[in-house]
């Protein structure tokens, strides 16, 4: 099932342009998320992010919901069940690009500031973002870095009254993803 969603992916990317581009993929990215209160941390890993990225700047990653692993199963369960609602939403999406990145450094080594910007969706809701990151190009593979917050309400991901001293309104996010190039 993971592989449905990439290669969805991979296809309309390959449709969208008949020119000779490069490509990278992963399908094991990962995307951690923190909060932060003074009662309790929460802290889960998905490693199971599907993305492509093409040299023209554009990006796009599928992230499984119910991927998210959490340090118990109770937490899990409810961050699925009451939170994201995973089996009507099973997936958080981002369509977008990178801004500050050249055609040719994707075939350079080196270190690249970027701007990543487009469409994040998270339980059928949609909002524009604009983050910042790096790009780590070594021998035709692609780290990529970034750090951001988001705002629960933004996703319309609603807190009972009764948890707000446990989980915050904002949310860190980590991205580190390595991407192979497609050949």
């Amino acid at each position: 099932m993971k592989y449905k969603y990439f290669l969805f992916l991979l296809s309309v990317f390959l449709c969208q342009s008949l020119l000779a581009q490069l490509k990278f993929k992963t399908t094991e990215g990962i995307i951690t998320f923190f909060s932060s209160t003074p009662i309790e941390n929460i802290e889960a890993k998905n490693q199971k992010v599907a993305s492509i990225l093409r040299d023209d700047n554009k990006v796009v990653f599928v992230v499984p919901m119910t991927q998210f692993r959490f340090p118990n199963a109770l937490m899990q369960a409810h961050f699925n069940e009451n939170y994201v609602d995973s089996e009507k939403f099973p997936h958080a999406f981002f369509n977008g690009k990178l801004v500050g990145m050249k055609k040719e450094n994707y075939q350079q080594n080196g270190s690249y500031a970027v701007e990543i910007v487009g469409e994040l969706s998270i339980k059928g809701n949609t909002k524009e973002i604009s983050e910042t990151g790096k790009l780590i190009v070594k021998n035709n593979t692609i780290q990529a870095l970034s750090n951001f917050d988001i705002q629960l309400k933004d996703y319309q991901i609603k807190i009972p009254k009764i948890m707000f001293q446990k989980i915050a309104q904002s949310i860190q996010i980590k991205v580190n993803i390595h991407y192979e190039k497609i050949e």
